[in-house]
């Protein structure tokens, strides 16, 4: 996750992406 999360923060749209991915899955741990 490390590495991708490197590549995604490089770009704001790949970022955007990561976000998305990451926030079901956030709101699933922080819940």
């Amino acid at each position: 996750y490390i590495k991708e999360d490197e590549l995604l923060e490089v770009t704001p749209k790949n970022l955007r992406l990561r976000k998305r991915y990451l926030i079901p899955h956030e709101r699933k741990k922080a819940s």
